[in-house]
């Protein structure tokens, strides 16, 4: 605060909340007086060792630091008059950033003496212990709280366990088949899975020291030791039923819903269980009590088991409460970004993971003989390309997209893309001025956005509702027709099933095609260039052709060859389509069926209609783990 109280700018601010975090760990701001030279040097000094990295380095207690500010406050005015700063001061723009900087600083103080506001106790300390690209899963304290067992898999590498320090800059490997850990004992023994599904299957026994892991259950989704370190408390699967027994061969509770990540109280005396959606409480007698919150932000016992530590992210910020059986809750720390809670030590250090799900956004695009990165923010999401490839929509669906998400258009000839406005983004209209978009607010409206000049307008859709059904969170499937003067989308009407609907741009009610039960996905364009047909999936999944006109309008005709997959969009000429299966997509002759490999590649994909650009998006998922001491 008052490095920006000194400069009008934050000591520490990047484009995320993450990417912030990370600049607190391990850069230096600039220096206050490379921004604003009118400070006087005492209180860049203060500022300064406030700010030190090193805790040895700062004033030992928050009182010392009141009372040089208080120091500060009664001799700025000799500071203010003395050496450089005089001469500047003769000019009257730094005489009001010096009144003003005396008198925030007296207030400061003052509310700072007299209020108790500086805490006597430390904040919590942060330290980053992974650093390799790739994925953590499960992790947990040794016994010391110093060593950190987890288990990781690098891109799209083998699962393997490995253990970390605090204060290490790598880990090493235990020597153990792949695999993941579920817990570990006070004894230093480990609970693991053995496979590379990191959280079901085989559970096995390992010295932690090293030694051959012993298979001791199969169909297990998860383990912890009891307080003694001699029998687990296990969620075995048995058929549809998935049981918890503890110790091992005495079941405690069962039942159909997914239990995960049992976690036995230090006591001994009860088991938190994730129960589906929310985070389960079991005694020994198998009597269920259901928490106030669920299980995916993780969750621990605290030291003391009198509480349940979880973690629990909303609108890019994850908070780390703490709630006991009374369901009463308290904020044990924030952190910006997506964090989960991975364990608790015995003195009450917090072991997290941050998650990062990171959308890259590649294309091929006119004048590039390679792909080129189309990224522009943190979530970018290809939903259309124009025929020629030099105009590629998209969705920034992470944070840079702000909490409605945002729909951008990106220009072959700029160096920038636009933002056109809230939403996500779904189809763009063959002359390239509007864009298809709906709204993250209100899911089953369609709005169209103008790429240039222009107001946004909302279509009327007369009742019809766009998505796949009456769930807000189902995707919106919607394009446009050649002539750009109507749509094609998935929608339903209250009490039916989703179908194709045609909906006429200069009004009317949209119109029905095909049977109840066609549909087609996001980022997918199935007009045909003349605009007389539709190519969409059919009641039973597999891609079919629907006229739109004539006496034939809304049968549904069979692609020959074709039993999966969906078609993304037609090629320029109207005679094939490109087919995606899998990473697979083909371009297919909707006349003969016969097939020619196009691309093979990983990602979802926008293909143009003269096959020679398109856009695809690749999901990265990247985990970390990080220390955090002095929470209370």
């Amino acid at each position: 605060i008052l490095y920006e109280l000194a400069t009008g700018k934050r000591a520490f601010l990047k484009k995320t909340g993450v990417d912030t975090l990370g600049a607190i760990l391990n850069e230096e701001p600039p220096p206050i007086g490379s921004i604003n030279p009118q400070v006087p040097p005492p209180l860049r000094w203060i500022v300064e060792r406030c700010l030190a990295k090193d805790p040895g380095r700062r004033y030992g207690t928050t009182r010392d630091l009141a009372i040089e500010l208080s120091n500060l406050r009664d001799r700025v005015a000799e500071v203010g008059s003395s050496g450089a700063v005089a001469a500047i001061s003769r000019k009257r723009r730094v005489v009001f950033p010096l009144a003003v900087l005396a008198a925030l600083l007296a207030g400061a103080t003052v509310a700072t003496l007299e209020s108790g506001l500086f805490s006597k106790s430390a904040p919590p300390r942060f330290s980053q212990l992974t650093f390799s690209r790739g994925a953590v899963q499960y992790a947990r304290f040794a016994p010391d709280g110093l060593t950190i067992v987890y288990g990781f898999q690098r891109d799209r590498g083998r699962l393997q366990i490995l253990s970390t320090r605090a204060g290490a800059t790598e880990s090493r490997s235990l020597g153990l088949p792949a695999g993941n850990v579920f817990a570990v004992s006070r004894s230093g023994e480990l609970a693991l899975v053995l496979g590379e599904n990191f959280m079901f299957g085989t559970l096995a026994r390992a010295p932690l020291a090293g030694g051959t892991p012993r298979e001791v259950l199969e169909q297990v989704r998860g383990a912890d030791w009891a307080p003694d370190g001699g029998s687990l408390a296990v969620v075995h699967a048995a058929g549809a039923m998935n049981r918890l027994e503890f110790p091992i061969g005495h079941p405690v509770y069962e039942g159909q819903e997914n239990l995960t990540m049992p976690r036995v109280s230090p006591d001994g005396g009860l088991i938190a269980v994730g129960s589906g959606s929310s985070v389960a409480v079991i005694d020994a007698k198998g009597s269920k009590r259901n928490l106030p919150f669920g299980p995916m932000g993780g969750f621990a016992w605290s030291p003391t088991g009198q509480e349940i530590w979880y973690g629990e992210e909303r609108s890019g910020v994850t908070s780390i409460q703490a709630g006991d059986l009374r369901g009463r809750r308290r904020q044990l720390v924030s952190l910006p970004g997506a964090f989960l809670l991975q364990d608790v030590s015995r003195s009450g250090a917090l072991l997290v993971e941050r998650v990062s799900w990171e959308p890259s956004m590649i294309g091929l695009i006119p004048g590039v003989a390679a792909e080129r990165d189309l990224t522009w923010l943190d979530g970018s999401m290809p939903a259309d390309i124009s025929a020629d490839g030099r105009l590629v929509l998209f969705t920034e669906s992470a944070g840079g997209g702000g909490p409605a998400r945002s729909v951008y258009l990106w220009k072959a000839d700029g160096a920038q893309a636009v933002r056109l406005g809230d939403g996500n983004a779904l189809a763009l209209s063959p002359d390239g001025h509007w864009a298809l978009a709906n709204r993250a607010d209100a899911p089953g409206k369609l709005l169209l956005l103008p790429t240039g000049p222009g107001d946004v307008r909302e279509l009327d859709l007369s009742g019809i509702q766009a998505g796949g059904s009456g769930r807000a969170h189902t995707p919106v499937s919607a394009t446009f027709f050649p002539d750009g003067q109507r749509v094609l989308l998935t929608g339903f009407e209250a009490g039916r099933a989703r179908r194709l609907y045609v909906l006429d741009l200069a009004g009317g009610k949209p119109r029905p095609i095909g049977p109840e039960g066609a549909y087609f996905t996001e980022a997918v364009h199935g007009v045909s260039p003349d605009g007389r047909t539709v190519a969409a999936l059919g009641p039973d999944g597999v891609p079919h052709l629907f006229p739109v006109e004539g006496s034939a309008a809304g049968a549904m005709v069979s692609i020959p060859g074709v039993d999966g997959g969906e078609v993304l969009r037609w090629c320029s000429d109207g005679k094939c389509v490109f087919l995606a299966v899998g990473d697979v997509i083909d371009r297919v002759d909707i006349h003969t069926g016969h097939r020619e490999r196009w691309k093979e590649y990983e990602g979802n994909s926008v293909v143009a209609a003269d096959g020679k650009s398109y856009v695809r998006s690749v999901y990265g998922y990247r985990s970390n783990l990080f220390l955090i001491d002095g929470v209370k």
